[in-house]
């Protein structure tokens, strides 16, 4: 499996326009760069629990978006954790 470095994602490539910052393909491979940022933070300064706090409500919110894709339209939630190399797992 290629491994993909999220520091270095072109997020325009996820907008339907030019304007587009609120479609869920655009937000949710935001969230994923920012998510990879503050992850490297979180291994240099692992005191910084307020980084970490953000960074568990990126992932939340991006797995709710997640599920929308999921639930509205599959061939681009697919295609986005496919690009975007992310885990998905529903719950049991």
């Amino acid at each position: 499996m290629a491994t993909i470095d999220h520091k270095t994602i072109d997020v325009s490539v996820y907008k339907t326009s030019d304007t587009d910052t609120g479609s869920a393909s655009y937000q949710v491979a935001s969230l994923t760069k920012k998510i990879a940022e503050l992850t490297e933070h979180c291994k240099v300064h692992k005191k910084d629990k307020s980084a970490v706090r953000g960074m568990i409500t990126m992932v939340n919110q991006r797995k709710k978006l997640l599920t929308y894709l999921r639930r509205t339209s599959l061939t681009t939630f697919n295609k986005i954790v496919k690009e975007l190399n992310l885990r998905y797992r529903t719950s049991q």
